[in-house]
């Protein structure tokens, strides 16, 4: 005890100093004095809020195989697609103009920035908008299939109605049969799952079997993915089927997809008007 009374009688000066010390940086940062406050607490946030980016780049590294798998599937997909859609040129040069080749679609790449789970209600937000020309009723793909329709947007967001939402229809077709349907998000489906109604109860339908987007309504392509046939149901007294399909897309984890324009919808639509 002596000793340690002694250390503290030698340096006793030294401890003294950095009582001072002590009480004056509790005065300096303290509320009292506003100007030094303010600027220890925005240092205090510029380092938090570095330390937060520096974990958020941390997480968006390791999330980046996940999208890298995807754009992979997607890159695939359009391959095939563009395989299947090749022209056939021989000796001649086909003009640009002619209407075998005119592009009918145009696409921008998004992201999606939140999505709601709001029981039979759901929506997805994309940052894309009214500023890049983005208008309700266009077709949202994601990388596995399609995602949903836009329903409004601001100048640079956009709402989508998904297709797990209850008020969701889209015409669609059997790839194998080239028969004809529609895609229902009904009150037995969840989130991974939705109905394909109106398909004729002798056409063969059986497990694993594609249904693809028909094309009929302008807002897809025909042809893009939107689930694989899982159980087959045919309801004695009815002349169809109910289908029931797992959803291409994954929508606890969509995030890259691409809005599609296209760009004869007015002509299609004036023609349709005209036969109503």
């Amino acid at each position: 005890m002596n000793n340690l009374f002694k250390f503290i009688q030698k340096y006793s000066s030294f401890f003294l100093f950095l009582g001072f010390q002590l009480v004056c940086f509790v005065f300096l940062f303290s509320s009292v004095n506003s100007y030094h406050h303010v600027s220890f607490a925005n240092s205090s946030n510029i380092i938090a809020g570095g330390i937060y980016e520096a974990s958020s780049n941390v997480s968006g590294y390791f999330h980046l195989s996940s999208e890298v798998e995807q754009l992979r599937f997607q890159n695939a997909d359009l391959k095939k697609k563009l395989a299947r859609k090749k022209p056939l040129i021989e000796d001649e040069f086909t003009s640009p103009l002619d209407t075998n080749y005119l592009q009918q679609f145009d696409f921008l790449h998004a992201k999606v920035i939140s999505s709601f789970k709001n029981g039979r209600k759901n929506s997805v937000t994309i940052n894309k908008g009214a500023n890049d020309k983005v208008k309700p009723e266009m077709g949202v793909i994601g990388t596995k299939g399609i995602v949903g329709i836009t329903t409004s947007s601001s100048g640079y967001y956009t709402y989508v109605k998904p297709i797990i939402h209850e008020d969701f229809v889209l015409e669609v077709i059997h790839e194998k049969s080239k028969s004809f349907g529609f895609v229902k998000w009904t009150q037995s489906d969840d989130w991974r799952t939705a109905t394909v109604v109106d398909i004729p109860n002798y056409v063969e339908v059986n497990p694993g079997d594609e249904i693809l987007t028909r094309g009929s309504n302008g807002l897809f392509p025909m042809g893009e993915m939107v689930g694989y046939v899982i159980s087959v149901e045919d309801i004695p007294g009815d002349v169809y089927l109910k289908v029931r399909i797992n959803l291409a897309e994954d929508f606890s984890s969509v995030y890259n997809v691409v809005v599609v324009d296209n760009v004869l919808k007015k002509e299609f639509q004036d023609l349709k008007s005209t036969q109503n």
